[in-house]
């Protein structure tokens, strides 16, 4: 409860997953709906300290292309949290994501273009980019995969759709594992246990929550 308002209600655990157009709140007695994971939940320890404030966890690397972005950024704090839009990472380790891309996919529009950056707020692309790559994030033991389909963000404008860069800076805070990330996935929140679990949704085909 981060308001520090009295809820309407008092639950243990509960679980959410969400797509471009709509989401579920599930809060029956274990809080997973049958049929919404594809496979095994897979829980992550919160790290001591935060409860209630905050679903913090321990972020132990971040890869792309297979190469953890900077070893002397880890183990560092998450937060998990399905109220921010975006994933924000701290920002050494924002400069590593994008000096990453920026050695190795400078051909992408707005990468190293002059006059133009997708790391500025606001600017985003007429096409899907293609050939990116996916973001393989581990906390503790739990190893996640997240598609560029996920950490472009698609937004529908009246000439067309564009495509936006779903991860920012989050300055001097810790990194906040927002929506870019949490839509790809059954999130379950285990307040009783102290853990957050990730499970692939099920729906055949894709990686979005089902309806």
């Amino acid at each position: 409860n981060p308001t520090c308002v009295s809820p309407a209600f008092n639950v243990e655990i509960f679980s959410m997953c969400f797509n471009d157009v709509g989401g579920k709140l599930i809060l029956n007695s274990n809080g997973v709906a049958e049929g919404l994971a594809a496979g095994p939940i897979h829980y992550v320890p919160l790290v001591s300290g935060f409860r209630p404030t905050y679903y913090v966890v321990q972020m132990d690397s971040l890869s792309m292309d297979g190469e953890e972005l900077s070893d002397s950024l880890f183990p560092h704090e998450a937060i998990i949290d399905s109220g921010t839009t975006l994933l924000l990472l701290q920002d050494d380790l924002w400069r590593a994501f994008v000096r990453n891309l920026q050695t190795n996919y400078c051909w992408i529009p707005g990468v190293c273009t002059t006059g133009i950056s997708i790391f500025e707020q606001g600017v985003c692309l007429n096409l899907m980019p293609r050939g990116l790559p996916m973001l393989v994030f581990k906390f503790a033991d739990v190893v996640l995969k997240l598609p560029p389909s996920f950490y472009f963000i698609e937004y529908k404008m009246p000439d067309g759709p564009v495509y936006c860069l779903g991860v920012q800076s989050a300055g001097r805070e810790r990194t906040v594992v927002g929506n870019t990330f949490m839509r790809r996935f059954h999130t379950v929140f285990d307040r009783k246990r102290m853990q957050v679990g990730f499970a692939d949704t099920n729906n055949t085909g894709t990686f979005h929550c089902p309806f």
